[in-house]
């Protein structure tokens, strides 16, 4: 379970682990991770292995259940605030079109946000049939009820949410072009103005495209300097293709899914090399790229090509699920298709792309998962859920039905930054095939295994500094930070360097890494660049200035 750097050293004994119970912080279901104050200390290390510097003589005890024990300060604390994000990590995975998937197989995707791709519900509708059952009173078989949803878990009839939905959303049908007329009349005037977006005109495919994956998974507000960014450096699709990875990877770090970077890529690649430079126009074509489904081929399709291609994602599967009352779990097979049934629908105006960002426009900012603004939604007379919350019947948060998530794993682990003043700090390169593939990290280890992970990079006795926390791809990871001085004369393994800090910044490195070498950087600003043992200045006491160790 340790790195490769510690691929010789076995443990003498398990560490115990810190136990997140309820209400302890490490386990915080949101997608911004905890900050490093929330982050539990790690265990008691043996006497004489190692000093923590920072943490007070009373809080040198071991751990203890987070649920049994009430909140505390830890020395991790002290540090000033780091930048937050709004992102998780999914490297290992393909995150195309998770909004249709299986449950099953969305579990990593559970922390949302409003305006991402796939946003957060609330979930719980009641059942019509059950609630008549209950009364006493027979519903009339003459047409479906018009406003009242159903659930599995009411023992409700998908096939009767779906019926009224297709009679509701009939295509060319009238409310359907009432819809097409309303939204694009808003989007129009209330359209949000982004740096890839183009309305009333067709987009650059190359910069739909690279806008689509980036905004897979992650809030707006996160991916525009990002975008930016990627831009100045890839501006065309083949300054893109030949980039190396290494250079891909490091403007992509800190947003996150980086399998996503590799796909871009990857895709330009075969663009340039498969298809004469020529951005393939069709559904069918797009969707032979590297990490394109079926949702960003039907974005690129419409928004840059024009095509009546439909795109689902979190903010139209609300909207479809509100206007129709549909009561049933999003990822029923039958509710799956009715949902691209209902966007090929609307898509089918002249208009398809301005369409198609229409309704994800209405989901981000009108109809959104907590709190909608239905007074001021442009198609409120057409929205099913809105007269069955006039009528009494429920909260237009009702609908859709998101089924709950298995809690994010908690993962602790101790990491070593072992220091020189003139040749920097080591770092380890993560293998391929795993989360943060080709980044560079912090060594790590087991818990209580940092003074031995030290002496193995040449370090000597190590300084406990703080923990941090980071949520990444379906767990929640904290790390007891060390550092030390000393470092890799000849380093023995291909994945172990040691670089000065001006060099390893171009390099690709996680979110998580950056916290914790924040934290090493406010510790030396304290006055500790070499000797360990002298009494260590607070953090609110540091000078404001970081010392960089070039």
């Amino acid at each position: 379970s340790c790195s490769p750097a510690m691929a010789a050293v076995a443990p003498a004994a398990k560490r115990p682990r810190v136990d997140a119970g309820p209400g302890c912080p490490v386990a915080d279901k949101a997608q911004d991770p905890p900050s490093d104050g929330q982050a539990p200390r790690g265990p008691a290390q043996p006497a004489g292995a190692v000093v923590d510097e920072l943490a007070p003589a009373a809080s040198r005890q071991p751990p203890v259940s987070c649920a049994e024990t009430p909140a505390r300060s830890s020395p991790a604390s002290r540090c000033p605030p780091l930048p937050e994000t709004t992102i998780v990590d999914l490297s290992s995975q393909d995150t195309e079109d998770i909004a249709t998937q299986p449950a099953s197989s969305r579990t990593a995707a559970a922390r949302r946000q409003p305006s991402s791709r796939l946003a957060t519900e609330s979930p719980g509708v009641s059942s019509a049939s059950a609630r008549a059952a209950r009364s006493g009173r027979k519903r009339s078989s003459a047409k479906p009820a018009p406003v009242k949803g159903s659930s599995q878990q009411d023992g409700g009839n998908v096939e009767e949410d779906l019926a009224r939905a297709r009679t509701h959303l009939a295509p060319a049908g009238e409310v359907v072009r009432s819809l097409q007329v309303s939204l694009l009349s808003w989007f129009d005037k209330a359209h949000r103005v982004l740096p890839w977006r183009k309305v009333n005109a067709l987009a650059d495919p190359y910069h739909v495209w690279v806008s689509e994956l980036m905004l897979q998974q992650t809030r707006v507000e996160t991916v525009i300097p990002y975008y930016k960014r990627w831009l100045e450096h890839f501006p065309t699709l083949m300054d893109l293709a030949k980039a190396t990875l290494e250079q891909v990877r490091s403007i992509w770090a800190g947003l996150g899914y980086y399998r996503r970077a590799e796909n871009l890529r990857a895709g330009a690649i075969h663009i340039a090399e498969k298809m004469n430079g020529e951005f393939p126009s069709t559904v069918e074509d797009l969707q032979k790229l590297p990490g394109v489904g079926r949702y960003t081929a039907g974005a690129v399709a419409s928004i840059a090509f024009g095509l009546r291609a439909p795109i689902v994602d979190g903010n139209v599967i609300r909207v479809l699920s509100r206007w129709c009352a549909v009561g049933a779990p999003t990822t029923t097979k039958a509710v799956v298709a009715w949902h691209w049934e209902a966007a090929a629908a609307m898509a089918d105006t002249e208009r398809p792309g301005d369409l198609n960002q229409a309704m994800m426009e209405l989901g981000a900012t009108v109809c959104t998962p907590k709190q909608p603004s239905c007074n001021s939604c442009p198609v409120a007379e057409w929205c099913l859920a809105r007269k069955a919350e006039a009528a009494g019947e429920g909260s237009v948060m009702r609908f859709p039905r998101i089924l709950k998530k298995a809690p994010p794993k908690q993962d602790e682990r101790d990491a070593v930054v072992v220091y020189h003043e003139d040749r920097g700090v080591v770092l380890e390169q993560r293998p391929d095939g795993g989360l943060l593939q080709g980044f560079w990290d912090v060594p790590e280890c087991d818990v209580g295994n940092a003074q031995t992970l030290s002496h193995r990079l040449g370090g000597g006795k190590v300084a406990r500094l703080g923990a941090v926390s980071h949520a990444l791809s379906g767990r929640v990871q904290t790390r007891n930070v060390y550092a030390c001085e000393g470092g890799l004369v000849d380093p023995t393994e291909d994945t172990l360097r040691q670089m000065k800090i001006s060099e390893w910044r171009g390099k690709p490195v996680g979110v998580q890494a950056k916290k914790i070498f924040q934290m090493f950087e406010n510790w030396i600003a304290a006055g500790r660049p070499r000797l360990l043992t002298q009494a260590v200045l607070p953090f609110a006491a540091a000078p404001s200035r970081v010392v960089e160790l070039e």
